[in-house]
This record gives C-alpha cells, structure tokens and sequence, in this order.
C-alpha cells in the first residue's frame, strides 16, 4: 500500500524551501547528465545508518515534462551492489501557477543499478564518500 497524496505547491513552500536550502550552503553535486535530465546529489546529506543514504535529485531539462524535479532520498547496499529509494517527491509542472507535489514515502524494494541512469556512479560515491570533519 502506498502513503502516496497531492499537495499544492503553496501550502507547502516552507517545507520545500527547507529541504532545498537545508543545510544553508548546499552543494549539489551532478553524477550524470542525458539529454532529458540532469542527476545531481547533495553531498553533505550523506548519511551512514545501516548502509549509506543521501539525498539526490533528477532536474528534468526539458520544459514539457511532466515533472520538473524529482527529490530523492536514496540508500545503498554495498555488500550487494544495489540502491533502493527511501522516499521521494516529484515536483509536478502544471500550466497553472501552483505546481503540485507527489509523495510517497514507503520504501521500496532492493534494486539492480540501471547504467543508464548513472546508478553505479551513485552507488559508488554513497559507499566511498567520507564527509570532511567542519572545523570547530
């Protein structure tokens, strides 16, 4: 069963401002590009729980898209060489002034990586990536 609702752009800017600027100096970081969609990651929301887990974004680059962004937050199996995705929002464009948000939050099942998709890229950076110490 899937946690799966629409919310209006408007009622949840603040939410949204947040994750965007959480932490306030953000660092996107692309680990791929095709000809429809940039993949970025935000390096500094790497975390190490069970397995390692970081937020990534798709930035679709054509204006007809359904969606203009997808959020991410992604987990990787490194014994087992594969991702799964925590939860995720996409970012709906619509004609009308208020975008819409999609979210489902349930996790999803172990996957294979997609090459195509720069998975493996992804993988790597999530199971190698040591955050630098900030000074204190």
């Amino acid at each position: 069963m899937y946690k799966t609702r629409v919310l209006t752009l408007k009622k949840y800017a603040i939410g949204l401002l947040i994750l965007v600027i959480t932490p306030a100096n953000a660092e996107y970081q692309s680990y791929g590009i095709s000809e429809q969609i940039d993949y970025m990651l935000v390096p500094k929301t790497h975390i190490w729980r069970d397995n390692p887990r970081m937020w990534t974004i798709k930035k679709y680059l054509d204006s007809g898209s359904k969606f203009s962004l997808v959020y991410a937050l992604q987990e990787a199996d490194c014994d087992r060489n594969k991702l799964r995705y925590r939860s995720q929002t996409w970012v709906i464009r619509n004609s009308s002034e208020e975008d819409q948000l999609l979210t489902d939050t349930s996790v999803k099942k172990w996957r294979n990586l997609k090459s195509e998709l720069f998975e493996e890229v992804l993988h790597m950076f999530l199971c190698t990536y040591v955050q630098e110490k900030e000074d204190e």
